[in-house]
Formats: C-alpha cells, sequence, structure tokens
C-alpha cells in the first residue's frame, strides 16, 4: 500500500474474493445462490465505486 494508491490495492484484493467464489463454484461445484450473487455483485459495484472519478 505504500507504493500504489490505496483504491487499486482494495479493488484487486476485492478481485481476488470474486475470483474465490468462481473458483469454488467452478472446480468445487459448490452452488452459486442468491446471497453469493448479492455479495458479488456489492463487490463488483464497490470496484467501480473507487474507479469512478467525477
Amino acid at each position: 500500500m505504500a507504493y500504489a494508491p490505496l483504491g487499486m490495492v482494495s479493488a484487486l484484493r476485492e478481485t481476488s474474493v470474486l475470483f474465490a467464489a468462481l473458483i469454488s463454484t467452478i472446480i468445487l461445484k459448490e452452488g452459486f445462490g442468491v446471497w453469493r450473487f448479492v455479495s458479488s455483485g456489492l463487490i463488483a459495484c464497490g470496484i467501480a465505486l473507487t474507479r469512478y472519478k467525477p
């Protein structure tokens, strides 16, 4: 975090959560239920908001 802006670091960290959800759904055959879909959408919205510059 000392070398990159905090928004970019947190966005990268949150994308790892999305990749973990996809891996668990595809490889481990876990269900991609409503709550996982909602939480993934919220994470994606958060990433988009960190990149938004008015």
